[in-house]
């Protein structure tokens, strides 16, 4: 599904829907889950959410939507700001996290749990399995940062 699909716009029949909340933000279409990294930058509010665009219910493969606002009421959607990696530390969803302002450069940054199921073939061998009680950890300094439009 392409983000400039138009499909993701609301037919004015639930757009108009009574029960449909005005004032709380909402993707287009699909499933909606913890807000992460709510932030304001450069004049608006930047707010992150867990978001299955194709999907009702929870599931692997969760990308993060982002949506902005000027005034917390009106939000437009933005196309998601990080997908899972095919073969990746998050091939299997980008799940919770926060976005920070840099002290250094003023540029938000994400940072984010990226998820890969041991089942997952595609993503490589899966870590060794957790044995004598002991936890296996798998660690990774995963950061996104967008380019500077400016």
């Amino acid at each position: 599904m392409g983000w400039e699909d138009t499909s993701l716009f609301l037919e004015p029949p639930v757009q108009f829907d009574a029960y449909r909340p005005s004032y709380h933000l909402q993707p287009y279409a699909g499933w909606l889950n913890d807000p992460n990294g709510p932030v304001f930058y450069k004049g608006r509010y930047h707010m992150f959410y867990q978001h299955l665009p194709e999907a009702c219910e929870w599931d692997f493969g969760i990308v993060w939507g982002h949506s902005v606002s000027e005034d917390l009421i009106h939000w437009r959607q933005l196309p998601p700001a990080l997908v899972p990696t095919p073969g990746g530390l998050d091939a299997d969803g980008c799940f919770s996290g926060c976005c920070v302002l840099d002290p250094a450069s003023g540029l938000p940054a994400l940072l984010y749990t990226g998820v890969r199921l041991r089942s997952n073939a595609a993503s490589g061998p899966p870590p060794p399995p957790e044995h004598d009680l002991g936890l296996v950890w798998i660690e990774s300094q995963i950061v996104a940062v967008p380019a500077d439009p400016a």
